[in-house]
C-alpha cells in the first residue's frame, strides 16, 4: 500500500513502509532548518464558541504580520472563514467537556499556507466566563520532533479522571433511586413509565461517560482471558440489521484462536462501533461488510479486521479521523473511532486503518493474547456466618452514593453503617467487628485508596469481605483493587440490582 492511501496506527501517525536510513538527511531538512530560524512567536486570543474575541488582539510577528482586532470582532476577520470554523468546532468541544484540547490545523494566513499547533484552554478571561484562551503557534516545515505537535487532537486525562468520577457518582444516585422507586411501586403503577424514561436517560449518560473513558484509554475495568469470537458475535448481534436491509454482513471468525486478555464489555463496544462505522460508510446502505479474525504471524496478538467496500476516506478526513467529535455524518456523533483507539491503547493493543477514496476501508483492532501462565483463580469456601454477621460498611465521600447504597441494602435486610474516609472507616469497623459482614469502599477516598484500605480492613477484621467501587479507571484499577485483597470490583454507575448481586458474589467467594 502506498503511504498516500492512509495507513495509520493507534496514535494517528502514518505507518511507513520499508526501511529508512536514519543517517541520511530527509528531504524536508533544508526547509525545516530555515523555517526553524524564523521567529515563531505564539499568538494568544480569548474567544467564545462563536469565534468572537473577548479581548483585543494585537499581534506583530513574522508569520502573522501586524494584526489589530478589537474585542467583539470575529476570528474570521483574521484567519478567514475556513480556519475560523475549524477553531470554533474545537473551542465548542473544549467548553462542552471542560477539557484542554491540543492539536494541529492547516491555515492560510496572508496568502501563505501554514501549519499551526493550537492549544485551547477553557474558562478564559471573557466577562461571561464561557470562553477559551487559544494559543496558536506556527510550525510550518518543522518536523514533529521539533514542533512538538501531537499526531492527533489530544484530550488531557484530567477529563476522564475529573468528569468520570464525579459524573458517575451522580449517576449512581439517579439510577439507584430509580431502581428503588421501581421496586416500591406496583408494576402497573402509571409512574413506572416515568421511572423507565429516567432510567433510560441515565443509561445513555453513562454510555457517554464510557465513551470518554475509552477515548482517554481508561475504560478497562475488568480484564480477563476471553474468547474473542464470542465477543464479536454479541457485538454484531447488537447491530440493528433492519436498518441496513441492503447490506451484506459476513463474519469470518476463527473459533480456535487463543484467548485474549480483555474487558469483554469494552471489546464488544469497540467492535460494535467499527461495524456501525462500516455500515454507515456504504453508499446508500448497499454493500458488503466483513468481520474477520486471525492470529498475527509476527506478534502475539489477535487481529480483528472490519472491512467495508464503501467510498473510503479522503486525505482530509483521514487526518482528522481520531479527533473527538469530528464526524462526516449526523451532528452529535464522532466519538466512535476515537473511543476504539482509546480501548486499543487501554488493552496494550493497537488500531490500524487503511483507506482510500473508492477503495473502501479496513480497520484492524490488534489485541494481545492472554498470559497463559497466570495463576488460577482461588475459589473460597462459601461463608456460613451470615446469620451472625449482617452489617455492611459503606465507605464513600459522596453523600448521594452512600444514601442509595444504604436504602438498597437495607431493603434487602442488611444493617448498614457508613463512613466518608479511611480513618473513620477503620474506627467504624473496629466498633462493629463482631457483626461486620462486608465493606463497600470507593477507590478514591480523601485520605487513602480502596486497595490500601482493603488490606487494613482485612487485617482488622479477619474474614470480612471487601467490594471496591470506582467511577473511573487508569488502566488497572480493578487489578489494583485485587492486589489489595478485594473480593470484587464494581464499576460506577451501577443499578440497585447490580449492587445487590455484587454483594452476593463477594459473600459466596
Amino acid at each position: 500500500m502506498q503511504r498516500g492511501e492512509g495507513d495509520f496506527d493507534a496514535t494517528g501517525r502514518g505507518v511507513p513502509e520499508g526501511e529508512v536510513d536514519s543517517t541520511a538527511q530527509p528531504s524536508w531538512w533544508g526547509a525545516a532548518k530555515a523555517a526553524h530560524s524564523e521567529p515563531r512567536t505564539p499568538v494568544s486570543v480569548v474567544v467564545d464558541a462563536d469565534g468572537t474575541l473577548h479581548a483585543p488582539l494585537r499581534a506583530n510577528t513574522v508569520w502573522t504580520g501586524s494584526v489589530c482586532l478589537p474585542a467583539g470582532a470575529s476570528l474570521s476577520h483574521w484567519l478567514g472563514e475556513k480556519t475560523a470554523s475549524l477553531l470554533k468546532e474545537r473551542v465548542a468541544a473544549a467548553l462542552s467537556l471542560s477539557a484542554h484540547l491540543q492539536g494541529g490545523i492547516d491555515a492560510e494566513i496572508g496568502g501563505v499556507r501554514r501549519r499551526l499547533v493550537v492549544s485551547i484552554m477553557p474558562d478564559g478571561e471573557g466577562e461571561s466566563g464561557r470562553c477559551c484562551t487559544v494559543i496558536l503557534r506556527d510550525v510550518t516545515g518543522l518536523p514533529v520532533s521539533v514542533s512538538g505537535e501531537r499526531p492527533a487532537w489530544h484530550m488531557t486525562q484530567a477529563l476522564a479522571a475529573g468528569i468520570a468520577h464525579r459524573f458517575n457518582n451522580l449517576l449512581v444516585a439517579i439510577t439507584g433511586n430509580a431502581g428503588l422507586l421501581r421496586m416500591a411501586l406496583p408494576l402497573d403503577h402509571p409512574d413506572q413509565a416515568a421511572i423507565e424514561d429516567m432510567d433510560q436517560s441515565a443509561r445513555e449518560m453513562a454510555k457517554l461517560t464510557q465513551y470518554l473513558l475509552a477515548f482517554a484509554g481508561e475504560g478497562r475495568y475488568a480484564p480477563r482471558p476471553v474468547a474473542v469470537h464470542r465477543l464479536i458475535e454479541r457485538a454484531v448481534g447488537a447491530v440493528e440489521k433492519r436498518a441496513w436491509p441492503d447490506a451484506d454482513m459476513v463474519c469470518e471468525l476463527d473459533p480456535d484462536l487463543p484467548p485474549i486478555e480483555a474487558d469483554p464489555a469494552q471489546i464488544e463496544q469497540a467492535v460494535f462501533n467499527l461495524v456501525l462505522n462500516a455500515l454507515e460508510a456504504l453508499p446508500g446502505g448497499k454493500g458488503r461488510v466483513v468481520v474477520r479474525t486471525t492470529r498475527s504471524a509476527d506478534e502475539p496478538v489477535v487481529v480483528v479486521a472490519v472491512v467495508d467496500d464503501g467510498a473510503g476516506m479522503a486525505e482530509d478526513v483521514r487526518a482528522r479521523m481520531y479527533e473527538p467529535f469530528f464526524t462526516t455524518r449526523a451532528a452529535g456523533r464522532g466519538l466512535g473511532l476515537s473511543a476504539v483507539q482509546g480501548i486499543a491503547r487501554g488493552h496494550r493493543g493497537s488500531l490500524r486503518v487503511r483507506s482510500a477514496p473508492g477503495q473502501g476501508t479496513t480497520v484492524e483492532l490488534r489485541l494481545p493474547l492472554a498470559q497463559t501462565d497466570s495463576p488460577p483463580t482461588v475459589v473460597r469456601e462459601q461463608a456460613s456466618r451470615a446469620e451472625v454477621r449482617n452489617t455492611v460498611l459503606v465507605i464513600d465521600d459522596d453523600p448521594g452514593t452512600v444514601r442509595v447504597m444504604q436504602r438498597t441494602l437495607r431493603a434487602k435486610g442488611y444493617d448498614v453503617i457508613s463512613a466518608q474516609d479511611g480513618e473513620s472507616a477503620l474506627r467504624a469497623a473496629e466498633r462493629s467487628r463482631e457483626r461486620l459482614l462486608a465493606c463497600i469502599a470507593d477507590m478514591a477516598l480523601p485520605d487513602t485508596t480502596g486497595d490500601v484500605l482493603c488490606k487494613q480492613l482485612k487485617e482488622l477484621v479477619p474474614g470480612v469481605r471487601v467490594l471496591v467501587c470506582s467511577g473511573y479507571s487508569d488502566d488497572g484499577t480493578a487489578q489494583q483493587a485485587s492486589s489489595g485483597g478485594a473480593d470484587g470490583f464494581l464499576a460506577k454507575p451501577f443499578h440497585s440490582e447490580e449492587l445487590v448481586q455484587a454483594v452476593k458474589r463477594v459473600l459466596t467467594r
